[in-house]
């Protein structure tokens, strides 16, 4: 649950970065979101773009954070 106080906040936070962004990278996308975690981003930016319901696409390789970009969608 602790872990889950933290990440909520940041979903929010990275959906609202990527509407208007373009693609970005998932450290650009935790940047803009007020954040330093580019690991936690990533994390949940994967989980959102696999549910396409969320709103965000994932361009690139899926297994490479350097190589991916995400955007809304």
């Amino acid at each position: 649950k602790k872990a889950a106080t933290n990440v909520l906040p940041l979903q929010g936070q990275l959906v609202a970065a990527l509407k208007g962004a373009g693609a970005v990278t998932a450290e650009q996308a935790a940047k803009a979101a007020g954040s330093d975690d580019a690991e936690t981003a990533w994390k949940i930016l994967r989980h959102l773009a696999a549910n396409p319901e969320r709103g965000v696409v994932l361009e690139g390789d899926a297994d490479d954070p350097s190589r991916a970009t995400f955007r809304a969608g």
